[in-house]
């Protein structure tokens, strides 16, 4: 059984060309599950250029964060069933990505109650056309998703979920990665689901176009800080299960990159001339396949920077 224990309220581009993702690959005929603590477990769609899906299991069914991509969503449902007894019943969203969200409809097909944040579910039936130059992933993020397969149990600020004998709790991340990312922690297990605000020893990943910030980012990386231990695992949303030393790496790499971005930017250097000067060098972090590049976080760094005056 799902209970919402507590509902709080809130106060109410890229310019540069990224390649277009590649085609999804099928999945595996044996596609697995991590366990990360007892009960807990982690589907990893990397290969797929999709997500990270964590799945809970309890006497009542299975809940699952996030979904993946649509393609490998029959695949996702077979492992799952092998965790745990009786369906998938809910399905929590981090974000509204299209690596996060395609797999809703299919399990809002079986089944599923789809929980969000407010945003998620406005950005998946009314999509903003991509901007000029935006890579393949954001265009494809453009259509909008058929109602079921959006969140029908929404919240703004915080929200408690009691699922399997765990008590959830749901929280806003505004501005960050996207415009409504939130975090999910299981108090119980010592679990916290990231999403994409934390890219572990990566170049972290500032989607203006989709409503994200830097100042966002921060704030989110010091909420995952502020209610992780030094033995919380943090599950990312590519594959990563990680503790907060990463967390606090990776906000290091923002605070140094943005302040050597800034200075340059006071004195006038380009866009050019910051991206030349190699300024996230040693900071840790490294650009993976379809991830996103030195150049590109620079880039969204000095975007905002200079769209702040």
């Amino acid at each position: 059984m799902l209970v919402a224990v507590g509902l709080a309220a809130l106060g109410t581009a890229a310019s540069a060309q990224r390649p277009a993702a590649p085609p999804v690959p099928p999945p595996p005929a044996d596609l697995q599950a991590r366990s990360v603590v007892p009960g807990l477990w982690v589907i990893d769609e990397t290969p797929a250029h999709g997500g990270s899906i964590t799945i809970l299991a309890g006497p009542e069914g299975l809940l699952l964060v996030d979904t993946g991509v649509e393609s490998w969503a029959p695949a996702v449902a077979a492992t799952v069933s092998r965790l745990g007894p009786g369906p998938v019943r809910y399905v929590i969203n981090t974000h509204a990505h299209v690596d996060e969200i395609a797999g809703n409809g299919f399990f809002a097909g079986k089944g599923a109650t789809i929980v969000g944040q407010d945003g998620v579910r406005e950005f998946m039936l009314t999509p903003r056309a991509p901007p000029a130059g935006a890579d393949g992933r954001t265009a494809r993020q453009a259509r909008a998703f058929p109602r079921e397969a959006a969140p029908t149990i929404t919240f703004d600020r915080e929200m408690g979920l009691t699922f399997g004998g765990q008590e959830l709790r749901l929280i806003a991340v505004p501005r960050a990665h996207t415009a409504s990312d939130i975090l999910i922690r299981f108090p119980a297990l010592d679990v916290i689901v990231v999403g994409d605000v934390l890219r572990a020893g990566e170049f972290p990943s500032i989607n203006r176009a989709d409503g994200g910030t830097l100042d966002g980012m921060l704030a989110g990386l010091d909420r995952i800080l502020a209610l992780a231990g030094p033995n919380t695992w943090l599950i990312t949303s590519h594959g990563q299960v990680v503790h907060r030393d990463a967390a606090e790496a990776q906000r290091r790499l923002l605070i140094t990159a943005r302040d050597h971005a800034a200075a340059m930017i006071g004195q006038g250097k380009s866009l050019d001339e910051v991206q030349a000067a190699d300024i996230t060098q040693g900071l840790g972090a490294e650009a993976l396949p379809g991830h996103v590049s030195a150049q590109q976080f620079v880039r969204d760094l000095y975007n905002e920077l200079k769209a702040r005056g």
